[in-house]
């Protein structure tokens, strides 16, 4: 009652040590030290739930407090954790992607939610715009990918390329779509040899045909309507003609 981030504590401790709540315990985890939670700030609360995402056993910790009905003293709206997505909590730093497991703890557990309760949670529990932006964009994008099915090379990439870059491999590992994987390596690393100053040495007045110009040229490298150098330029000349 003094202090109930001490039931997040007693979670986190039972399930990293294999122990189980001695019976007293236990049940001082019921609706009375349960109702304190709520008048918790979200800031206190999001520290506890960072803590369990950054402990091994972060899983058995989620599911064992859903178990104990702690969620829902916190936000009508707060999901159980999807075991399917357990496996992708420990990412691999690769492609250049900086790992972050609290974040990515956050991103598979609201991944399937809708935007408003995203919102509505993000507010309880006083997320930073970064980790609000990651989990938006993560759960849109998964939403979304049936919209990019076939779609050109150029296409998803204009797509992706302005959502974070965790939150994109988070949804491959969760979907397998392989057009992910393939921005994340090679896509979103393509860029056409020209130049701004390239454009305006020819004499092109700076303003937004710039960027159309350069757009263009980035979408015919993608894709594969151009290969060689001299190839662009003959592509640059008929775009500013």
């Amino acid at each position: 009652m003094d202090d109930p981030t001490r039931i997040f504590r007693a979670v986190r401790y039972e399930q990293r040590y294999n122990f189980s709540l001695e019976s007293s315990s236990l049940n001082s985890i019921n609706s009375a030290s349960l109702s304190v939670i709520s008048a918790l700030s979200g800031e206190r609360i999001r520290h506890e739930f960072d803590l369990i995402f950054e402990e091994e056993n972060s899983l058995q910790m989620i599911l064992r407090a859903s178990s104990l009905d702690i969620f829902k003293w916190i936000h009508p709206e707060l999901p159980a954790f999807n075991s399917e997505y357990a496996e992708f909590l420990d990412m691999p730093s690769i492609l250049g992607i900086p790992a972050s497991r609290t974040t990515m703890g956050y991103m598979l557990w609201f991944l399937d939610l809708s935007e408003d309760a995203i919102m509505s949670i993000e507010r309880r529990l006083d997320f930073s715009s970064d980790l609000t932006h990651a989990v938006w964009a993560a759960s849109l994008l998964k939403k979304s990918i049936v919209f990019l099915a076939n779609s050109k090379p150029s296409e998803w990439t204009f797509a992706l390329e302005k959502l974070p870059l965790l939150s994109i491999y988070a949804v491959y590992l969760v979907s397998r779509e392989n057009a992910l994987l393939d921005y994340l390596s090679i896509w979103r690393h393509v860029k056409p040899h020209t130049t701004g100053d390239d454009l305006k040495t020819r004499g092109l007045p700076p303003g937004p045909r710039y960027g159309e110009i350069l757009t263009q040229l980035r979408a015919a490298w993608l894709d594969g309507a151009l290969h060689s150098y001299e190839d662009e330029l003959r592509l640059l000349e008929s775009l500013i003609k």
